[in-house]
């Protein structure tokens, strides 16, 4: 990241930086008087001392409301530029306090706002270049300039940001002035230069600043206090009050208010009882005097109800009115993030998808999947296998459904991220509640795709709240924090000045951020975290249904079996040596068994039958409708590998018709990943374990077949996910 301002326009001109010579040992140096090692304004700090950057830590750090950020919502308005201009902050009353505590900066309590000045070597730019944002050392000379923490630069950042906010008119610069928020050496600038110099940090955006700038503004003081008790688990965030005196002071009112109601309720009761006690007894001739009292004390005890009541519903809707708000806030800004492009799948612009899907496609050629196959496809297989013999050796029940989502999420979170899922590694049975999780996503997907305003909502949802209400969408969200801990540790990685020089173990994700084919606002953790929730989704999902089904009828079909096994005999004779891709797709019969659509057409009209469709218009079908026809494939129902053979005739003229990965610009990326998994896996298995292996209280109608079309075919709700059995002996 650059600095946001220009030597041009820096306020401070008493730092520059020189070139390094065999006579200099320091790249930075005072101007005013080049005896003295401290920064301008601090005396404690100087320019170079291994302490500097603790210096600074305690300068802009504000971990204690870092660590409030995510319950911020519940005190404050979800805005980082919530921050009143100085002139207006004198208009509403409030005194304008100087502190030196990063946590009380832009915090206010009754007539009082706490503001942190700026320091003035932060109007530096030789500062900036030498302490915040190094340059490269070959743009320093050859000097290698320690670079200071991520959290340090965030908060110094987000701090100078709400300048940006503060003074924004001449009067502002007047009070600011005034009020000795800016150094003295800034004191006869005028707004044309301060706003030349601020301009660069009103356009940073959020996710460059710490948590405690990222969306928040001001902060009343009186509710970090109240909430500091639950979430910091201390009993106030800052203490204010000097003395016992000023703290008690202010429960007196309500002390007084609480008794007083007592006072007027007892004396009411008293009086209603002893007018009660005369009227029965009838003793005197001011009957009508007791009773007066009687019911006046009655009313007296009503109006005192209704006040208590009234003043009860008038917190409670204040209370209410403003988590709406909050909720408001939170959903708006979800929304808001939603209605971005977070990946290639989901943007509609014909340009942008392209350009979103550019770096993909070198990752998933064929030639970058035959490379892989070995080290990554092959591995994975390997594990299934040696996880499946567990089971032979146990005699235990192998639910397709589980295993082969194993495999797949396995495969496509080791090519995605720098760190995999790894399910296969885990002791105990196949994996079951990531793929449960995905499908309990997909049911609602048709909603979702009407009420788009339920996706802020899901994310905005407290984790614990699916804990107890729905497991799978429990674990969905668990899958996306990870995703956003991996998406968040490469953002950072490619911050660091030798993020060139790692050895990084490569993937999907990394390829995608150091791609010049997109523009630096679309590496944003959240788009990256989107791309990656698109790639486990598709990639886990789409292929272990593909292998369950295959591996179905493989077994459901005595004609299939026989006509598959001894050809893998042929080209893999011993089960235990590994074939490779290549070897695999030499196998005809295994070809056979392995043989979703959307686009846009951006520039023309489309005519279908009677209707044209504009240009730009997203349009979709579902495959099934293809595949199903009994015009192009007869009998489509019917497991009928050999329709496809010879592979050179009948799989090229059928191939027109087989829209399973989609067809245009919008074609499944990761189709060769695709394949490679089917015939890798499949081969596998079956050479080492397919003679062994029987099909257990399985139901084509009820496990196999599609009976519900919610974005990924479904199963009936009933199905055991296609279980079968390895036997310890040969079934033939």
């Amino acid at each position: 990241m650059l600095v946001p301002f220009s030597e041009d326009t820096q306020l401070n001109w008493q730092l520059k930086t020189v070139h390094p010579s065999t006579l200099v040992s320091q790249y930075l140096i005072r101007t005013d008087d080049p005896k003295c090692r401290s920064l301008p304004g601090q005396p404690r700090m100087l320019l170079y001392h291994p302490q500097l950057y603790l210096q600074l830590d305690r300068e802009f750090l504000t971990p204690d409301l870092d660590r409030l950020a995510p319950h911020l919502w519940l005190l404050a308005t979800q805005s980082s530029s919530h921050i009143n201009p100085l002139h207006e902050q004198v208009l509403k009353g409030c005194n304008i306090v100087i502190t030196e505590n990063p946590e009380l900066h832009l915090t206010w309590t009754d007539n009082r706002i706490f503001i942190k000045p700026i320091p003035p070597y932060m109007l530096s730019h030789a500062f900036w270049i030498t302490h915040l944002l190094p340059l490269p050392s070959d743009c320093t000379g050859g000097v290698h300039i320690e670079p200071p923490s991520n959290a340090l630069v965030k908060a110094v950042l987000g701090y100078m940001r709400t300048y940006y906010y503060l003074i924004r008119h001449e009067s502002d610069l007047h009070i600011a002035k005034r009020s000795r928020l800016l150094p003295p050496s800034a004191t006869e600038i005028t707004l044309e230069q301060f706003y030349a110099f601020i301009a660069g940090f009103g356009d940073i955006e959020d996710n460059q600043v710490s948590p405690r700038y990222s969306c928040y503004g001001t902060l009343r003081l009186s509710r970090l206090n109240l909430w500091a008790k639950i979430f910091l688990h201390r009993f106030q965030f800052y203490h204010i009050n000097r003395q016992y005196s000023e703290y008690f002071a202010r429960f007196y009112a309500p002390t007084l208010f609480f008794f007083g109601i007592l006072t007027v309720v007892l004396s009411a009761m008293q009086v209603g009882l002893q007018a009660n006690t005369d009227v029965h007894q009838d003793m005197n001739q001011w009957v009508v005097l007791q009773k007066t009292s009687l019911w006046f004390s009655v009313a007296t005890l009503m109006c005192i109800c209704v006040i208590v009541t009234a003043m009860t519903l008038l917190f409670a809707f204040m209370l209410s009115r403003e988590l709406v708000f909050a909720t408001k806030g939170i959903i708006s800004r979800k929304s808001h993030a939603h209605s971005v492009d977070n990946s290639a799948f989901d943007t509609l612009d014909y340009d942008k998808q392209r350009m979103g899907r550019a770096p993909w496609n070198p990752y998933f050629s064929k030639q970058s999947i035959s490379r892989i196959q070995p080290l990554l496809i092959q591995t994975a297989v390997n594990k299934l296998c040696k996880k499946s013999a567990e089971y032979q050796a146990a005699g235990k029940l192998s639910i397709m459904r589980n295993a082969y989502a194993s495999l797949t999420t396995d495969v496509i979170s080791d090519c995605s991220f720098p760190e995999g899922c790894d399910f296969l590694s885990r002791p105990g049975d196949f994996d079951g509640e990531h793929y449960y999780a995905w499908m309990t996503l997909s049911r609602p997907s048709h909603s979702l795709k009407q009420f788009h305003w339920l996706f802020p909502l899901l994310d905005a949802m407290p984790i614990w709240v699916p804990k107890y209400t729905s497991p799978g969408i429990y674990v969905f969200l668990k899958q996306q924090n990870y995703l956003h801990e991996q998406a968040k540790m490469i953002h950072q990685q490619q911050e660091h000045v030798d993020y060139k020089e790692m050895n990084l173990r490569p993937s999907l994700i990394r390829s995608f951020t150091d791609s010049n084919l997109l523009p630096e606002d679309q590496k944003h953790p959240a788009r990256i975290k989107g791309e990656a929730q698109i790639s486990i989704g598709a990639g886990t999902l789409t292929t272990s249904h593909a292998l369950k089904v295959g591996t179905y009828h493989i077994l459901a079909d005595k004609h299939v079996f026989d006509n598959l096994m001894p050809q893998l005999k042929i080209v893999i004779p011993d089960p235990d040596t590994l074939p490779t891709l290549q070897e695999s797709e030499r196998i005809p019969y295994l070809m056979a068994i392995t043989s979703r659509i959307s686009t846009i057409f951006p520039d023309r009209l489309l005519v279908y039958k009677e209707r044209t469709i504009p240009p730009g218009t997203p349009m979709s079908m579902t495959p099934l409708h293809i595949h199903d026809n009994a015009e192009i494939f007869p009998l489509p129902y019917d497991f009928q590998p050999e329709r496809w053979l010879p592979l050179n005739t009948n799989e090229l003229l059928l191939l027109n018709f087989l829209v399973r990965f989609g067809g245009g610009s919008r074609k499944c990326v990761g189709m060769e990943l695709g394949k490679a998994e089917f015939l890798t896996a499949i081969a596998n298995v079956f050479r080492r374990f397919g003679e062994w292996m029987v099909l257990w209280e399985t139901a084509k109608e009820r496990d196999v077949g599609i009976i519900y079309d919610v974005s990924n075919s479904m199963a009936s709700r009933e199905s055991n996910g296609v279980m079968f059995l390895f036997r310890k002996e040969c079934k033939y």
